[in-house]
């Protein structure tokens, strides 16, 4: 055997043992290097990854891809030990192209896995085991400790990043943010150190990035820089002052186009201490906080993305005004949710595609759509000139900005992608004259306020007449002085459209609504719509809220909508926690039709995502529903965020039977005052004097004692409220949702309460009681997490308005003696004692307030499950119960539910039933239970367990059974139903949130639904 025929087949045994390959064939995310390189159909990926699979670079034998997303880079290599210096320079590689967290070296011997998030050092030439996640032997046992920790099924069930050792990867580590902080550190030391000013500093860093992006390219090689400078390095030009002028003057005759060019008076400021610390950054010489020096450079500008130049921009912001960058939601977009938005906006798009962005910042949804469109006019037969991507760039691509830093950002970004795309540079590196670009700020890129109707862009041709397919971006969420135009924008009187009063937005005119709105004076009926917007508003109660949000949906009819609430405390934004969607449309007129639907896409929580900032989407987080019952229901979002269709049934039925808690209240509930700003606070008014002052954070749970309270004594307030909110008997309930309950309290007092909390108040202690109760059960906690504005989505917190849709039963002689029992128990809970059981109390309550609101059995499973899993989940998180193994009675009880509901459906003619095997498959990441329909007269038990089984032999039997074609997807998907005659199996991660009973009574719905239209093996 040769070595490289040695070299192939161990790979091959390594993908094998695995699951990347099956039989010798890729699993489905698994992208061979030879097929990028020889198959036209994967022109983009094979743009996107050729410094990974270029055989001078990195060299990769292929990529894996997790839900669209890099994950690993797989190399080979003939040594079965390496040198040194090359795994640091394949370390290297993978880190400075920043998108895939790991490296997978294998070696005939040995297979070594990276962290490609991991900061490269000059040290590791001699040792770059500091990068290693571990080290697997190419022997048996070797590769079963291999797929043991690190196998396709762990990593796509999550186990894998609960590993200790894979715990190292971490994102603050990436080429992104330790550049962002390079170019931070750098610009300080230029300003305060050396005292440059800020602009100039930032022009030069800019104008040496695009020279050193150059270089690494080979664009400008030693010989030119030779001929032309008299040094060999842009390195050694940037110690002499003049030779920098020379080169920078001569970058810009050279490209010409709206390259950052620094004035004569500017390179007057620039002196050599100025250049040293530049050549410091771009060199690698010296440590830039510590002064430390070293000879050994990090960055490599051939392999970073262009994409990155937009965390440059976020850094200058946030340089010049960091407070008012965080006001103006100025942070860069992340690639992932870029490469999202346009792979769903593009596949409607050809070639010829004209792409606006109205906030394009520093230009990165333009970058990825002039990729994409010179792509597809290569897919389309033309060939492979420099004039091709100069025309796109020249006649397709059009961004607005306020900023003029930004529009400038954006088109060096751009121009750098054009040199990046160019194939005739790529064959033949160096200068020529036709590398000169064309001015774009002016033409395609403007500086302006993009609701300013009478700014030079409106009268450019693609604006007049509405020529864009595309309009994409990520707008600007919050008010700012930069977006006050917005608000006279939208407050404009357009009776002729149907907005007799304007265009209406959710309180306080958001910007990104007010984005979405202009964006229709551009758009024809074709246009495709990409937007990154604030979630919370499509979420809220509030009147303008809703309003906007029917309004919307009727002028651009939405196809996908993606809700990533869940992932807001994750960084999925550097800089913000803000829940953020995406939406896909079209600028259509919404008909509002029954059959007039869209894809509602939720994708969960996890662990992992703060580690690898991959979005995982799958089949599980995917609804699809009614446009017309998003836009006149405001919790149908919301429920189909953290629930199902049983759960929206359960909150219709809530609204529907019983009436709203105001009508049970003599006064609706109301906040309290707010203490406010000095400046606008008045002398409190006489009748807060003399009461009891509950502060923010002091409410205890059930019951106020006011003796345990100071008297107010604020002599000012800025909104003091109306007295009667303050008379007793009163119902006080927090704002803020601590631990996982929302928390009420009866007072027997008048008391005065802060804007933190709301007040109900009402004419009878007895009914005061009973509404505490219902308010402090399980009912409500559900009721309020499905349907509440901010709880759930944004903040832990239950306002005043979704109090106000609260449904309660209204208190009447057939349901009096079980009001009753309720107020007994929350006498109980209101006079806790040590010898007292509180949550014994609160069993006893919740079973007297499911049967005051007549809940079945099954929806009682439902608000259980919903308070001790889902809301668990959300508040507790890694700490939650639901993301702990699934235990073996829990398994029973789900395949109990789902039996129970689809049992019915097997009794019409009393032949068939169903029955569960729950098969035991040790401490694997994934649970199977299988289904079966049998023989009525069978006596085998309804649920057993079958112990001691393999996972992979498991899947490997269920496999066996099915079609080629559709049995690779039992490795490679984590949620899975398979149908195999007479047979169902359930496959899904083996944690608890993933098997409740909810979950088998959801499965049960989904099977009846797939299970009838299915006649052979198939996967659902």
């Amino acid at each position: 055997m040769t070595s490289q025929t040695a070299v192939i087949t161990s790979y091959l045994q390594v993908m094998e043992a695995t699951g990347f390959y099956r039989n010798g064939i890729p699993t489905s995310g698994v992208i061979p290097a030879a097929s990028l390189r020889s198959n036209p159909q994967q022109l983009d990926k094979r743009i996107k990854y050729s410094a990974v699979i270029n055989p001078e670079q990195l060299n990769a034998t292929a990529i894996f891809e997790l839900c669209g997303s890099p994950c690993i880079y797989f190399t080979q290599l003939q040594e079965s030990d390496p040198e040194p210096q090359e795994l640091a320079r394949l370390h290297q590689l993978s880190w400075n192209h920043g998108l895939a967290p790991m490296l997978w070296v294998v070696t005939p011997t040995k297979v070594l896995l990276y962290n490609c998030y991991s900061q490269p050092t000059e040290n590791d030439r001699n040792n770059p085991d500091r990068h290693l996640i571990e080290i697997f032997q190419q022997t048996e046992t070797g590769l079963k400790q291999l797929n043991q920790y690190a196998s396709r099924i762990q990593i796509e069930s999550g186990e894998f990043w609960q590993w200790e050792k894979a715990k190292q990867i971490d994102r603050k580590q990436r080429v992104d943010a330790v550049l962002v902080k390079d170019l931070t550190d750098t610009e300080e030391i230029l300003v305060e150190d050396k005292r440059l000013n800020r602009s100039v500093a930032q022009s030069l860093l800019i104008q040496s990035i695009f020279v050193a992006y150059l270089q690494d390219r080979e664009i400008l090689d030693f010989q030119l820089l030779q001929r032309q400078f008299g040094f060999n390095s842009f390195t050694e030009i940037l110690e002499n002052k003049s030779a920098t002028e020379h080169l920078f003057s001569w970058i810009q005759r050279t490209f010409n186009g709206d390259l950052f060019s620094l004035s004569s008076e500017e390179i007057n400021r620039v002196q050599l201490k100025h250049l040293e610390v530049i050549k410091n950054f771009i060199g690698g010489l010296q440590e830039l906080k510590t002064g430390q020096l070293r000879l050994w450079r990090a960055y490599n500008f051939k392999v970073i993305p262009v994409e990155l130049i937009s965390a440059i921009y976020e850094k200058f912001i946030y340089a010049e005004d960091a407070k008012s960058a965080k006001a103006n939601s100025t942070h860069y977009t992340p690639i992932n949710l870029v490469d999202l938005v346009l792979s769903e906006v593009f596949k409607q798009l050809d070639g010829n595609a004209k792409v606006l962005d109205l906030a394009c910042g520093s230009g990165v949804f333009l970058v990825d759509a002039l990729r994409r469109l010179v792509v597809k006019r290569l897919a389309s037969g033309e060939q492979n000139y420099r004039q091709l991507v100069r025309d796109t760039l020249y006649h397709q691509i059009y961004g607005v900005d306020i900023k003029q830093k930004a529009i400038q950002i954006a088109a060096f970004s751009l121009y750098l992608t054009a040199l990046e795309l160019d194939y005739e540079l790529e064959r033949n590196p160096g200068i020529s004259e036709d590398l000169q670009f064309e001015k774009i700020i002016g033409k395609n890129l403007f500086i302006g306020d993009a609701f300013d109707e009478g700014a030079e862009f409106n009268t450019i041709e693609p604006f007049t007449h509405k020529q864009f397919s595309a309009i994409v971006g990520n707008p600007p969420w919050t008010k700012s002085e930069a977006t006050k135009s917005a608000s006279a924008y939208c407050n404009r009187k357009r009776p002729e459209m149907g907005y007799p009063k304007g265009y209406p937005t959710a309180y306080g005119t958001p910007p990104d609504q007010a984005f979405l709105w202009r964006i229709g004076d551009f758009a024809n009926t074709r246009t495709q719509i990409g937007l990154i917007l604030h979630g919370q508003r499509f979420f809220s109660n509030h009147p303008d809220a809703k309003e906007a949000k029917k309004e919307l949906l009727k002028r651009f009819y939405p196809k996908i909508i993606i809700n990533f609430s869940k992932l807001r405390r994750e960084h999925i934004f550097p800089h913000s926690e803000a829940p953020a969607i995406v939406l896909i449309a079209e600028f259509e007129q919404a008909r509002f039709k029954d059959k007039d639907s869209f894809y509602f896409v939720c994708p969960e929580r996890s662990v992992e995502f703060r580690k690898h900032g991959i979005i995982e989407i799958s089949s599980e987080n995917i609804k699809k529903i009614s446009v017309h019952a998003v836009a006149f229901d405001s919790d149908m979002l919301k429920i189909a965020t953290w629930g199902s269709a049983r759960d929206l049934s359960l909150i219709q039925r809530l609204r529907t039977c019983y009436e709203e808690i105001d009508k049970i209240a003599d006064i609706s509930p109301k906040s309290g005052l707010k203490v406010g700003n000095k400046s606008k606070r008045k002398h409190s008014p006489s009748y807060l004097y003399g009461k009891k002052f509950l502060d923010s954070g002091m409410m205890p749970k059930y019951k106020i004692n006011p003796d345990e309270l100071e008297y107010f004594d604020y002599p000012k307030v800025e909104s003091p409220r109306d007295s009667n909110i303050y008379k007793s008997p009163l119902i006080i309930v927090a704002e803020k949702v601590e631990f996982t309950n929302i928390k009420a309290a009866f007072s027997s007092e008048d008391i005065v309460y802060t804007i933190s909390y709301s007040g109900i108040r009402v004419n009878s202690e007895f009914k005061a009681h009973y509404i505490n109760a219902v308010l402090n059960s399980s009912v409500t906690n559900y009721f309020l997490f499905m349907t509440a504005s901010a709880w759930g989505i944004e903040r832990n917190k239950v306002m005043t308005q979704d109090l106000l849709r609260l449904p309660i039963p209204t208190i009447n002689p057939e349901n009096l003696p079980l009001v009753e029992q309720i107020i007994h128990i929350e006498g109980e809970l209101c006079n806790l004692n040590r010898h007292s059981s509180e949550s014994d109390l609160k069993l006893k309550l919740d079973e007297l307030v499911f049967r005051l609101y007549e809940l079945d059995e099954i929806e009682q499973i439902i608000v259980e499950d919903k308070n001790q899993i889902t809301i668990d989940l959300y508040m507790n998180r890694e700490q939650s119960l639901a993301v702990r193994r699934v235990k073996p009675d829990e398994l029973t009880q789900y395949a109990t539910q789902l039996i129970g509901v689809i049992q019915p459906f097997l009794q019409t003619l009393n032949e068939r039933k169903i029955v569960a095997e729950v098969i035991d498959v040790g401490k694997a990441p994934l649970q199977v239970v299988k289904f079966s329909i049998i023989s009525v007269s069978s006596h085998l038990p309804i649920v057993k367990t079958i112990p001691g089984q393999q996972l992979e032999i498991v899947l490997k039997k269920i496999a066996e059974q099915l079609p080629q074609q559709i049995a690779d997807h039992i490795y490679t998907r984590r949620d899975l139903r398979i149908y195999v005659g007479k047979d169902i199996y359930i496959v899904k991660p083996a944690k608890r949130i993933y098997w409740t009973r909810s979950a088998g009574l959801n499965d049960a719905d989904t099977i009846l639904s797939e299970y009838l239209r299915t006649s052979h093996a198939s996967i659902g």
